[in-house]
Protein backbone atom coordinates (compact mmCIF):
# COMPACT_ATOMS: atom_id res chain seq x y z
CA UNK A 1 0.00 0.00 0.00
CA UNK A 2 2.59 2.66 1.10
CA UNK A 3 4.76 1.76 -1.97
CA UNK A 4 1.53 2.41 -4.09
CA UNK A 5 0.68 5.71 -2.76
CA UNK A 6 4.48 6.85 -3.12
CA UNK A 7 4.06 5.93 -6.67
CA UNK A 8 0.64 7.53 -7.19
CA UNK A 9 2.85 10.93 -5.77
CA UNK A 10 5.46 10.48 -8.29
CA UNK A 11 3.23 10.21 -11.27
CA UNK A 12 0.87 13.46 -9.49
CA UNK A 13 4.20 15.12 -9.58
CA UNK A 14 4.97 14.44 -12.43
CA UNK A 15 1.81 15.26 -14.15
CA UNK A 16 1.71 18.95 -12.57
CA UNK A 17 4.73 19.93 -14.07
CA UNK A 18 3.75 18.59 -17.11
CA UNK A 19 0.87 20.87 -16.83
CA UNK A 20 2.77 24.22 -15.36
CA UNK A 21 6.33 23.92 -18.16
CA UNK A 22 7.76 27.42 -19.11
CA UNK A 23 10.32 28.57 -21.51
CA UNK A 24 13.76 27.56 -20.64
CA UNK A 25 17.05 27.28 -23.12
CA UNK A 26 17.71 24.21 -24.81
CA UNK A 27 20.00 21.76 -23.60
CA UNK A 28 22.04 18.82 -25.74
CA UNK A 29 24.01 16.04 -24.38
CA UNK A 30 26.54 15.44 -26.11
CA UNK A 31 26.99 11.50 -26.17
CA UNK A 32 30.42 9.32 -26.19
CA UNK A 33 31.14 7.51 -28.71
CA UNK A 34 33.89 4.56 -29.13
CA UNK A 35 33.46 4.70 -33.05
CA UNK A 36 34.22 7.84 -33.92
CA UNK A 37 32.50 9.05 -37.90
CA UNK A 38 34.14 9.27 -40.99
CA UNK A 39 34.34 12.94 -41.47
CA UNK A 40 33.88 12.94 -45.73
CA UNK A 41 29.83 14.79 -45.61
CA UNK A 42 27.95 11.86 -46.01
CA UNK A 43 25.74 10.35 -43.14
CA UNK A 44 27.01 6.73 -43.04
CA UNK A 45 25.22 3.78 -41.99
CA UNK A 46 25.37 3.22 -38.13
CA UNK A 47 28.19 5.74 -37.66
CA UNK A 48 26.06 8.66 -35.71
CA UNK A 49 24.47 5.98 -33.68
CA UNK A 50 25.75 6.80 -30.80
CA UNK A 51 24.43 10.78 -30.77
CA UNK A 52 21.44 11.87 -29.13
CA UNK A 53 18.58 12.69 -31.07
CA UNK A 54 18.94 15.75 -33.74
CA UNK A 55 18.72 19.32 -32.38
CA UNK A 56 16.04 20.97 -34.68
CA UNK A 57 13.66 23.10 -34.02
CA UNK A 58 15.26 25.99 -34.49
CA UNK A 59 13.82 30.10 -34.47
CA UNK A 60 14.65 32.98 -35.77
CA UNK A 61 16.56 34.78 -33.43
CA UNK A 62 15.82 38.66 -33.83
CA UNK A 63 12.17 37.95 -34.36
CA UNK A 64 10.48 35.63 -31.91
CA UNK A 65 6.96 36.30 -33.03
CA UNK A 66 8.42 35.85 -36.52
CA UNK A 67 8.28 32.29 -38.44
CA UNK A 68 10.41 29.39 -37.39
CA UNK A 69 13.02 27.84 -39.49
CA UNK A 70 11.22 26.32 -42.70
CA UNK A 71 14.97 24.66 -43.78
CA UNK A 72 15.20 22.08 -40.72
CA UNK A 73 17.96 22.98 -40.01
CA UNK A 74 19.41 20.67 -37.06
CA UNK A 75 22.59 19.13 -35.19
CA UNK A 76 23.95 15.80 -33.41
CA UNK A 77 27.17 16.06 -31.74
CA UNK A 78 29.45 12.88 -30.10
CA UNK A 79 32.95 13.30 -28.45
CA UNK A 80 36.14 10.82 -27.10
CA UNK A 81 38.88 11.11 -25.79
CA UNK A 82 40.63 13.15 -29.13
CA UNK A 83 37.66 14.71 -30.13
CA UNK A 84 34.32 16.91 -30.58
CA UNK A 85 32.25 15.29 -33.64
CA UNK A 86 29.58 17.18 -35.20
CA UNK A 87 27.22 16.87 -37.50
CA UNK A 88 25.39 19.74 -39.12
CA UNK A 89 22.06 18.75 -41.44
CA UNK A 90 19.50 21.27 -43.52
CA UNK A 91 16.79 20.19 -46.22
CA UNK A 92 18.08 23.94 -47.52
CA UNK A 93 18.08 22.95 -51.65
CA UNK A 94 19.88 26.21 -53.20
CA UNK A 95 23.44 27.26 -53.01
CA UNK A 96 26.25 28.92 -54.85
CA UNK A 97 28.62 27.40 -57.57
CA UNK A 98 31.13 30.28 -57.66
CA UNK A 99 33.59 28.03 -55.09
CA UNK A 100 34.73 31.02 -53.56
CA UNK A 101 37.95 30.29 -51.47
CA UNK A 102 39.32 33.18 -49.66
CA UNK A 103 37.57 34.87 -46.26
CA UNK A 104 34.12 34.27 -44.83
CA UNK A 105 31.57 35.57 -46.94
CA UNK A 106 28.42 36.44 -44.23
CA UNK A 107 26.15 37.16 -46.74
CA UNK A 108 26.45 34.06 -48.56
CA UNK A 109 24.86 30.58 -46.82
CA UNK A 110 27.04 29.80 -43.91
CA UNK A 111 26.95 27.39 -41.05
CA UNK A 112 28.01 29.17 -37.47
CA UNK A 113 28.89 27.69 -33.90
CA UNK A 114 29.85 29.09 -31.01
CA UNK A 115 31.30 27.61 -27.88
CA UNK A 116 32.20 28.50 -24.61
CA UNK A 117 33.83 26.02 -22.47
CA UNK A 118 33.10 28.30 -19.09
CA UNK A 119 36.37 27.57 -17.50
CA UNK A 120 35.97 31.25 -15.90
CA UNK A 121 32.48 29.96 -14.06
CA UNK A 122 31.20 33.19 -16.05
CA UNK A 123 28.16 31.14 -16.52
CA UNK A 124 25.08 31.92 -18.91
CA UNK A 125 24.41 35.18 -17.60
CA UNK A 126 22.23 37.55 -19.95
CA UNK A 127 19.25 38.50 -20.70
CA UNK A 128 16.97 38.40 -24.48
CA UNK A 129 17.01 42.86 -23.54
CA UNK A 130 20.63 42.95 -22.40
CA UNK A 131 22.66 40.19 -23.85
CA UNK A 132 26.43 40.15 -22.22
CA UNK A 133 29.29 39.55 -24.36
CA UNK A 134 31.16 36.76 -22.97
CA UNK A 135 34.02 34.35 -23.70
CA UNK A 136 33.77 32.28 -26.86
CA UNK A 137 35.33 30.31 -29.87
CA UNK A 138 33.17 31.16 -33.16
CA UNK A 139 33.64 28.74 -36.18
CA UNK A 140 31.94 30.10 -39.84
CA UNK A 141 32.25 27.88 -42.96
CA UNK A 142 30.49 28.85 -46.28
CA UNK A 143 28.09 26.25 -47.77
CA UNK A 144 29.05 25.95 -51.23
CA UNK A 145 27.27 23.24 -54.05
CA UNK A 146 29.24 20.53 -54.18
CA UNK A 147 31.86 18.01 -52.26
CA UNK A 148 34.64 19.24 -50.24
CA UNK A 149 36.26 18.43 -47.48
CA UNK A 150 39.38 19.86 -45.59
CA UNK A 151 41.91 16.60 -43.47
CA UNK A 152 43.87 20.14 -41.66
CA UNK A 153 44.49 23.50 -41.31
CA UNK A 154 41.16 24.30 -42.25
CA UNK A 155 41.11 28.34 -41.12
CA UNK A 156 41.28 30.17 -44.16
CA UNK A 157 43.58 32.48 -42.00
CA UNK A 158 45.94 30.42 -41.22
CA UNK A 159 46.09 27.80 -43.74
CA UNK A 160 49.95 26.57 -44.49
CA UNK A 161 49.17 23.66 -46.15
CA UNK A 162 46.00 23.70 -48.92
CA UNK A 163 46.42 27.37 -50.62
CA UNK A 164 47.64 28.69 -53.58
CA UNK A 165 49.82 31.30 -55.03
CA UNK A 166 47.20 33.88 -53.59
CA UNK A 167 47.27 32.60 -50.37
CA UNK A 168 43.31 31.11 -50.78
CA UNK A 169 42.01 28.51 -48.91
CA UNK A 170 40.80 25.29 -49.94
CA UNK A 171 38.11 25.35 -52.61
CA UNK A 172 34.64 25.50 -51.57
CA UNK A 173 35.36 26.12 -47.58
CA UNK A 174 35.92 30.00 -47.21
CA UNK A 175 35.91 30.00 -43.52
CA UNK A 176 35.98 31.99 -40.31
CA UNK A 177 37.85 31.13 -37.06
CA UNK A 178 38.08 33.73 -34.01
CA UNK A 179 37.93 33.58 -30.18
CA UNK A 180 36.68 37.00 -28.09
CA UNK A 181 36.53 37.77 -24.77
CA UNK A 182 33.96 40.59 -23.78
CA UNK A 183 32.48 40.80 -26.77
CA UNK A 184 30.05 38.88 -29.30
CA UNK A 185 32.42 38.86 -32.71
CA UNK A 186 36.04 38.88 -33.90
CA UNK A 187 39.22 37.62 -32.71
CA UNK A 188 40.61 39.71 -29.64
CA UNK A 189 42.47 36.46 -28.14
CA UNK A 190 44.30 35.86 -31.20
CA UNK A 191 43.23 32.21 -31.87
CA UNK A 192 45.09 30.22 -34.70
CA UNK A 193 41.90 29.04 -35.37
CA UNK A 194 41.14 25.36 -36.96
CA UNK A 195 44.50 23.78 -37.18
CA UNK A 196 43.91 20.00 -36.61
CA UNK A 197 40.32 20.13 -37.42
CA UNK A 198 38.57 18.02 -40.24
CA UNK A 199 36.16 19.03 -42.13
CA UNK A 200 33.66 17.61 -44.79
CA UNK A 201 30.71 18.59 -46.59
CA UNK A 202 28.34 17.77 -49.23
CA UNK A 203 25.58 19.97 -50.90
CA UNK A 204 22.87 19.74 -53.38
CA UNK A 205 19.52 19.67 -54.57
CA UNK A 206 18.90 17.48 -51.52
CA UNK A 207 19.86 19.23 -48.64
CA UNK A 208 23.14 19.80 -47.39
CA UNK A 209 25.23 17.48 -44.74
CA UNK A 210 28.34 19.04 -42.97
CA UNK A 211 30.78 17.25 -40.47
CA UNK A 212 33.64 18.31 -38.30
CA UNK A 213 35.51 16.72 -36.03
CA UNK A 214 37.35 19.24 -33.95
CA UNK A 215 40.45 18.06 -32.02
CA UNK A 216 40.43 19.22 -28.51
CA UNK A 217 43.87 20.83 -28.72
CA UNK A 218 42.49 23.08 -30.97
CA UNK A 219 40.28 24.54 -27.73
CA UNK A 220 43.60 26.72 -27.31
CA UNK A 221 43.00 30.23 -27.21
CA UNK A 222 45.33 32.35 -25.87
CA UNK A 223 45.35 36.21 -23.94
CA UNK A 224 43.52 38.29 -21.43
CA UNK A 225 40.12 39.86 -21.81
CA UNK A 226 39.66 43.81 -21.87
CA UNK A 227 40.03 43.68 -17.68
CA UNK A 228 43.34 41.97 -18.16
CA UNK A 229 41.97 38.46 -16.50
CA UNK A 230 42.16 34.92 -18.14
CA UNK A 231 38.81 34.15 -20.45
CA UNK A 232 38.69 30.53 -19.41
CA UNK A 233 38.64 29.06 -23.26
CA UNK A 234 42.18 27.22 -23.28
CA UNK A 235 41.78 23.31 -22.70
CA UNK A 236 44.88 22.63 -22.94
CA UNK A 237 44.35 19.75 -24.27
CA UNK A 238 42.46 17.96 -22.30
CA UNK A 239 38.89 16.54 -23.23
CA UNK A 240 35.44 17.44 -21.04
CA UNK A 241 34.28 14.80 -18.49
CA UNK A 242 31.12 13.28 -17.64
CA UNK A 243 28.34 15.91 -16.46
CA UNK A 244 30.71 18.70 -18.03
CA UNK A 245 28.82 21.30 -19.49
CA UNK A 246 29.96 24.36 -22.22
CA UNK A 247 27.49 27.19 -23.81
CA UNK A 248 26.58 26.91 -26.97
CA UNK A 249 24.69 28.00 -30.23
CA UNK A 250 24.93 27.31 -33.51
CA UNK A 251 22.67 29.41 -36.65
CA UNK A 252 22.86 29.28 -40.55
CA UNK A 253 22.65 32.92 -42.30
CA UNK A 254 20.65 32.28 -45.29
CA UNK A 255 21.64 33.88 -48.36
CA UNK A 256 20.22 37.36 -49.01
CA UNK A 257 18.45 37.22 -45.50
CA UNK A 258 21.33 37.97 -43.04
CA UNK A 259 18.18 39.77 -40.35
CA UNK A 260 16.22 35.98 -40.01
CA UNK A 261 18.89 34.33 -38.36
CA UNK A 262 17.50 30.71 -37.44
CA UNK A 263 19.75 29.49 -34.38
CA UNK A 264 19.20 26.44 -31.82
CA UNK A 265 19.22 28.90 -28.72
CA UNK A 266 17.02 32.07 -29.21
CA UNK A 267 15.81 35.17 -27.65
CA UNK A 268 12.28 34.85 -26.61
CA UNK A 269 11.88 38.48 -26.21
CA UNK A 270 14.24 40.26 -28.11
CA UNK A 271 15.08 44.11 -27.65
CA UNK A 272 13.10 45.86 -30.80
CA UNK A 273 15.97 48.81 -29.81
CA UNK A 274 18.49 45.77 -31.00
CA UNK A 275 17.77 44.59 -34.14
CA UNK A 276 21.04 43.21 -34.88
CA UNK A 277 21.64 40.75 -31.77
CA UNK A 278 24.25 37.98 -32.99
CA UNK A 279 23.17 34.27 -32.23
CA UNK A 280 26.74 34.65 -29.86
CA UNK A 281 24.77 36.82 -27.85
CA UNK A 282 23.71 35.38 -24.16
CA UNK A 283 22.20 33.90 -22.89
CA UNK A 284 22.91 30.52 -25.32
CA UNK A 285 22.11 27.04 -25.04
CA UNK A 286 24.00 24.31 -23.10
CA UNK A 287 25.52 21.22 -24.26
CA UNK A 288 26.41 18.32 -21.36
CA UNK A 289 28.65 16.23 -22.32
CA UNK A 290 27.92 12.14 -21.41
CA UNK A 291 30.18 9.31 -21.27
CA UNK A 292 27.65 6.78 -21.68
CA UNK A 293 29.27 4.18 -19.56
CA UNK A 294 28.18 6.76 -17.04
CA UNK A 295 24.59 6.61 -17.57
CA UNK A 296 22.34 5.65 -14.44
CA UNK A 297 18.93 5.38 -15.20
CA UNK A 298 16.26 8.03 -13.84
CA UNK A 299 19.14 10.10 -12.45
CA UNK A 300 18.15 12.84 -15.18
CA UNK A 301 19.89 15.51 -12.82
CA UNK A 302 22.84 13.26 -12.78
CA UNK A 303 23.57 13.90 -9.11
CA UNK A 304 24.32 10.10 -8.70
CA UNK A 305 21.15 9.81 -6.49
CA UNK A 306 17.95 8.68 -7.92
CA UNK A 307 14.78 10.80 -5.96
CA UNK A 308 12.76 12.57 -6.08
CA UNK A 309 14.18 15.48 -7.63
CA UNK A 310 14.73 13.68 -10.47
CA UNK A 311 11.27 14.56 -11.44
CA UNK A 312 11.63 17.97 -12.92
CA UNK A 313 14.60 17.03 -15.09
CA UNK A 314 12.57 14.45 -16.47
CA UNK A 315 9.86 16.24 -17.15
CA UNK A 316 11.87 18.87 -18.94
CA UNK A 317 13.27 16.41 -21.06
CA UNK A 318 10.10 14.72 -21.86
CA UNK A 319 8.66 17.77 -22.93
CA UNK A 320 11.24 19.47 -24.35
CA UNK A 321 14.47 16.98 -24.85
CA UNK A 322 16.89 16.65 -26.31
CA UNK A 323 17.50 13.10 -25.22
CA UNK A 324 19.09 11.85 -22.39
CA UNK A 325 20.37 8.54 -22.04
CA UNK A 326 19.04 8.58 -18.28
CA UNK A 327 15.58 9.94 -19.01
CA UNK A 328 15.49 6.86 -21.47
CA UNK A 329 14.16 4.62 -18.60
CA UNK A 330 12.28 1.86 -20.85
CA UNK A 331 15.95 2.07 -23.18
CA UNK A 332 14.03 2.35 -26.35
CA UNK A 333 16.44 4.49 -27.83
CA UNK A 334 13.53 7.75 -27.55
CA UNK A 335 12.35 9.93 -24.51
CA UNK A 336 8.61 9.87 -24.65
CA UNK A 337 5.32 9.01 -22.36
CA UNK A 338 6.36 5.46 -22.44
CA UNK A 339 9.00 6.14 -20.25
CA UNK A 340 6.91 7.40 -17.52
CA UNK A 341 6.02 4.06 -15.31
CA UNK A 342 9.70 2.89 -16.08
CA UNK A 343 11.02 6.04 -14.73
CA UNK A 344 8.44 6.06 -11.85
CA UNK A 345 9.23 2.29 -11.14
CA UNK A 346 12.73 2.82 -10.90
CA UNK A 347 12.52 6.03 -8.67
CA UNK A 348 10.79 3.22 -6.33
CA UNK A 349 13.65 0.62 -6.67
CA UNK A 350 16.96 2.30 -7.16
Amino acid sequence: MLKTSFKLAASAAIVLMLSATSFAQPTYDVNSTSTPPTIDGVVGIGEWDNAAAAAGGWRILRDAAGPTDTDNNRFRMMWDATNLYILYETDLATYRDDNVRDQIRFAYNNINFYFDPDLDDEGNQGTETDPVSGDGYQIAVNMHLGTYTCAMDCSVEHNAVLTDALNRGPVGLSSFSGAYSDRTTGNNLGWLGMRGTQIGTVNGTSGGVFEMAIPWSDFDAPGLDDNGLDPGLNLNGVAPVNGDQWNFNAGFIPEGQNPLLPTWSWHTDPDPDAPNEVFASQPHGVLTFVDAADCVLADVDQNGIVDFNDIPDFVDVLLMGPFQCEADCDENGLVDFNDIPFFVDILLNP
